[in-house]
């Protein structure tokens, strides 16, 4: 009687066991997650968020200041160059600069120059469409000299027409100098 005795209690004793070290696993786990959960409150803290609010500002700031300088650069890098619209498609043929210099100086009728008129480069914006109802893709013109005196004399002789085509000159502004200029007027 006493061996069946001791073997039911052995059987009782191994389940409470085995149930305590469940227990304490549980307590364990639940430790490490009020470990973290503090920490992280600590991370969050008020003074964090206003430590982080500040930060935001201060990059907020730099960005504006980085914007506005990027905005200047490209202003500069666009100085020299003008856009010429409405240019039938193919008229510059395959050298866009040689033409242009020989057809800016007999379009504009332009006084003799100390040098040559020179364009550093030109060339069509955006992809040439195969509709031949769409507008001549607009022309770029980078001038190492003489931009001001193109620009004036265009100006000055009003309607400009190649093979009866009216065209224009405009200067290459940047979105965000346009967007200003536009906002003030």
């Amino acid at each position: 009687q006493r061996l069946a005795l001791v073997q039911s209690m052995l059987l009782e004793f191994i389940p409470i066991t085995m149930r305590k070290s469940k227990c304490c696993e549980m307590d364990e786990t639940m430790e490490n997650v009020k470990k973290d959960v503090n920490e992280c409150a600590e991370r969050v803290g008020e003074d964090n968020i206003t430590n982080h609010q500040a930060r935001v500002q201060v990059l907020e700031t730099k960005t504006k200041d980085l914007e506005g300088k990027v905005l200047d650069l490209e202003a500069r890098s666009r100085r020299s160059n003008l856009r010429l619209v409405n240019l039938p498609e193919g008229a510059e043929g395959e050298d866009a600069c040689a033409f242009l210099e020989k057809w800016l100086q007999e379009v504009l009728n332009l006084a003799p120059l100390r040098t040559t008129l020179t364009l550093e480069r030109a060339h069509r914006l955006g992809q040439r469409s195969t509709s031949n109802t769409v507008a001549p893709r607009t022309l770029i013109m980078k001038f190492l000299n003489y931009k001001v005196t193109v620009i004036r004399a265009a100006r000055t002789k009003g309607q400009i027409l190649f093979k009866n085509h009216p065209v224009r000159f405009y200067g290459d502004l940047a979105a965000g100098v346009h967007k200003k200029t536009k906002s003030l007027l």
